[in-house]
């Protein structure tokens, strides 16, 4: 579906089949909104802010600027995790999702798995206010709790208090700062505190995967996205921590290691 198409059948209230089958005319209010959401789509906006949703998962998630947009990259970062949760039956499967955003990875696993219990940290207060209308959007609320913080701290605290957990599951900034302003334009109008990964884009990566090592129940399991080119020096640093195994990369639809792995020691 075109952009056009897809404005239009917010604009209309339609199915995309109903502007070829019998093409509704758009009356004078009709065409204001349409003209504005163009207007909006030619200054960079992009088009799900427009739209005020994104497809994820099979399911449709409210996003504006507070959030960053959920991509179908994100998608194969949940059905990694689904693999793993199905492997695990006849227990509550207690899950850390670590910048939660728009909640679309804690809500996609609590609707697909109903033993999952979903921990959701987010810097942000607002991104956490539109993730918890997104969960109850979904009926998932009542499986997820919505903690504001950081999220390394977060994990830290939770180690100390003795809370653990079975999985713990990101798509944090990794962006490296220098690339920020050569994103497209599009890009540019999401949250930097959602993109921005440091000097080489892997700080977050890398203190998500210290913090967690104290954070995991054995042979819990941490699954993060990661950037293009990420993934030799992730595995060089990862290896060299005690208490993993079975660390690997699992590549997107071009062939990049798009997500990263790794398991707690089971003992």
């Amino acid at each position: 579906m075109t952009e056009d198409d897809q404005m239009m059948t917010a604009v209309l209230n339609c199915r995309r089949v109903d502007l070829y089958a019998d093409r509704p005319e758009l009356n004078e209010d009709q065409r204001r909104h349409l003209d504005r959401m163009k207007a909006r789509r030619g200054q960079g906006e992009p088009l799900q802010y427009i739209l005020g949703t994104a497809a994820f998962m099979g399911l449709e998630f409210a996003v504006d600027p507070r959030v960053l947009i959920p991509r179908p990259e994100t998608e194969l970062l949940c059905e990694a995790a689904l693999d793993v949760l199905r492997s695990v039956s006849g227990q509550v499967k207690e899950i850390c999702d670590l910048g939660t955003g728009s909640g679309n990875i804690a809500v996609s696993l609590a609707v697909q798995d109903t033993a999952v219990r979903v921990t959701a940290v987010d810097i942000s207060a607002d991104a956490l206010d539109l993730a918890r209308a997104n969960a109850e959007h979904h009926q998932a609320a009542g499986r997820i709790g919505f903690v504001h913080g950081d999220m390394v701290e977060f994990l830290n605290t939770a180690c100390r208090s003795g809370q653990m957990f079975a999985m713990i599951i990101s798509n944090p900034p990794y962006v490296p700062t220098g690339d920020l302003p050569n994103l497209p334009p599009d890009v540019r109008r999401e949250p930097a505190v959602a993109l921005d990964g440091g000097t080489d884009g892997t700080d977050y990566l890398r203190a998500i995967i210290s913090a967690s090592e104290n954070a995991l129940i054995p042979g819990g399991r941490l699954l993060m996205e990661i950037g293009d080119g990420q993934a030799a020096a992730l595995s060089d640093y990862w290896h060299s921590r005690p208490g993993w195994t079975h660390i690997h990369f699992i590549n997107d639809y071009t062939g990049t290691a798009r997500i990263a792995s790794g398991e707690r020691h089971p003992h």
